[in-house]
């Protein structure tokens, strides 16, 4: 058991070789030691599912978040072209617009890093 659980790496076989052990040695009610290791796992796995649940729930914002603009200045470009149209004819709107994106893509790029950041760390809390 041992063995299995250096191999695995996983802590959940390490902890029944830990329970195996105690309970050889000194005795007890392994039903009931199992029963609370159960819950244990189940409680981890459902943790787990909560966490990967978050996940797509934060990267879905970020998707949506990043769409946004682009879609906005789509449907102004559509709707009234004038106005977008000021941002690519004249040397201020076209320094205002590459100022936009380099902000627009730091900024995405900063929202998928802390989602990422935020789901290890998470993930390394909820599940041992």
């Amino acid at each position: 058991m041992d063995e299995l659980a250096i191999k695995s790496g996983m802590n959940e076989y390490r902890f029944f070789s830990i329970i195996t052990k105690l309970q050889n040695k000194t005795g007890g009610g392994l039903a009931d030691i199992l029963n609370e290791f159960g819950k244990n796992i189940r409680k981890r796995i459902s943790a787990r599912k909560k966490a990967i649940a978050l996940a797509s729930e934060a990267r879905m914002s970020c998707y949506v978040l990043s769409a946004l603009p682009i879609f906005m200045a789509v449907v102004l470009s559509i709707m009234n072209p004038q106005y977008v149209s000021v941002l690519y004819r004249t040397d201020s709107g076209l320094k205002l617009l590459y100022v936009a994106m380099v902000l627009f893509f730091s900024g995405i790029g900063s929202m998928f890093l802390v989602t990422k950041l935020t789901l290890r760390w998470r993930d390394r809390r909820t599940v041992c």
